[in-house]
């Protein structure tokens, strides 16, 4: 399948308000892509092994809220970029429709007005000032990009929640699930503690996850990780790179948690 056709001529039909989604989608995430990776995205593997969505979307409008509050990526554009990716994966598998997805901008202009009450709104509630019906919230927890000298190794875990607005409830993971990484080990870690009432405004670092009401379950982890590269000395930008393309793989994973796709060497 031409994954580029798909994306921008999908077999249900668009709005003219969704056509331009779309087309702007396609570009935000194509030019966020290093070469190789923006090949990997419009290319067509050899399926091998079909892999079953782990949790149906609802029809309905949604927010992909990516939280990066203690600032791991090192990039105030790769939350956005991560969440443009989820959007385009789930458009071009038509889980939904162009018009289901809240734009970006949206959500950084309602940051920008909000300012620091921002940090201490609820999910949902975010998500209901921007008239979603339900949020893909996706909270980094680590981001390592070199684990050796002389060697970049960009990872970073994350997890991942679906919020309902109008009850402020989780849809996923199911209540008392036991979520499992992408390789399908259980995480030893334990469950959070329960932050203390007192805890300071400052101790909080825009961690939404503390207004959640099932506190107790951090959500779906989620592993990405990018191909090694040689650290290059005096290479403007590599690092930049990098970052930009582990935002886009964060992307990739998440979608993935709603969708069918097929593994193949690449995307083991």
């Amino acid at each position: 399948m031409n994954t580029t056709a798909s994306f921008l001529s999908p077999r249900r039909p668009l709005s003219p308000t969704g056509r331009l989604y779309v087309v702007a989608l396609y570009l935000a995430v194509g030019l966020s892509l290093g070469g190789c990776v923006a090949a990997g995205v419009l290319a067509s593997g050899v399926a091998k092994e079909k892999v079953k969505a782990r949790y149906r979307l609802p029809d309905q409008k949604t927010l992909v809220l990516v939280d990066d509050p203690k600032k791991l990526l090192g990039d105030p554009s790769a939350p956005a970029a991560a969440a443009n990716r989820v959007a385009f994966d789930l458009i071009e598998k038509e889980t939904l429709l162009a018009e289901r997805f809240v734009a970006q901008e949206k959500l950084t202009a309602m940051i920008a007005d909000l300012g620091p009450a921002y940090a201490r709104m609820p999910i949902d509630q975010v998500g209901k000032k921007l008239d979603a019906a339900t949020v893909i919230y996706v909270y980094i927890d680590s981001v390592q990009m070199q684990s050796e000298p002389g060697i970049y190794r960009p990872t970073a875990q994350a997890r991942v929640k679906v919020i309902d607005t109008a009850t402020g409830k989780r849809l996923f993971p199911a209540p008392g699930s036991t979520p499992t990484n992408t390789s399908g080990n259980t995480p030893a870690s334990p469950p959070p503690p329960t932050p203390p009432a007192d805890l300071p405004e400052s101790a909080k670092i825009n961690q939404q996850a503390l207004l959640d009401p099932m506190l107790t379950e951090k959500g779906w982890p989620i592993n990405a990780t990018v191909s090694p590269q040689t650290q290059r000395p005096g290479v403007q930008g590599q690092v930049t790179t990098l970052t930009r393309n582990l935002a886009d793989r964060i992307g990739v994973e998440v979608a993935r948690l709603f969708m069918d796709y097929y593994k193949d060497k690449a995307n083991q």
